[in-house]
């Protein structure tokens, strides 16, 4: 049965309509899957990290005024253990974080941070990424992933 004359491009309109709509749910739902992903691989580098800092012997160091020598030496163990798990995670965040150096700053995106907790006698070890694909008006939402470990002392 025909279509009555006034509903003639009903079908074509409502897919003009809806169409930017459910293409917006999609890469959302890409996006934030990915962005989750992400920060998933940065926390196991953090806690990669945080088990090598465990088997660095402690009896070596008078703590707490040997912590700067304590902190360097854990530096020493993690660094190359979170840099292996990163380049696990995929090649974009290796390259981007690669060339960190383990420093006691993070600076404001695209860090690895090994540093003595000044709260509590403890290591923190803090892990920054700020993706450079982010999606049109999602983007916003999650500008940056990061994870930390703390390793107590």
């Amino acid at each position: 049965m025909p279509a009555s004359r006034h509903q003639r491009g009903a079908a074509a309109l409502e897919f003009v309509l809806l169409f930017p709509f459910f293409i917006l749910v999609v890469l959302g739902a890409l996006y934030f899957a990915s962005a989750f992903n992400t920060q998933r691989g940065l926390l196991f580098a953090a806690q990669s990290g945080g088990d090598a800092a465990l088997r660095v012997d402690r009896s070596q160091f008078a703590l707490p005024g040997d912590a700067t020598l304590y902190v360097d030496r854990v530096r020493a163990e993690a660094c190359p253990v979170i840099t292996a798990a990163l380049r696990r995670q995929s090649r974009d965040v290796a390259e981007k974080l690669g060339e960190s150096n383990c420093g006691e700053e993070g600076g404001d995106v695209d860090f690895v941070s090994i540093s003595l907790d000044a709260a509590q006698p403890a290591i923190l070890i803090a892990i920054a990424y700020e993706p450079d694909w982010r999606p049109p008006l999602l983007g916003q939402f999650v500008p940056r992933i990061s994870a930390t470990a703390t390793v107590p002392f």
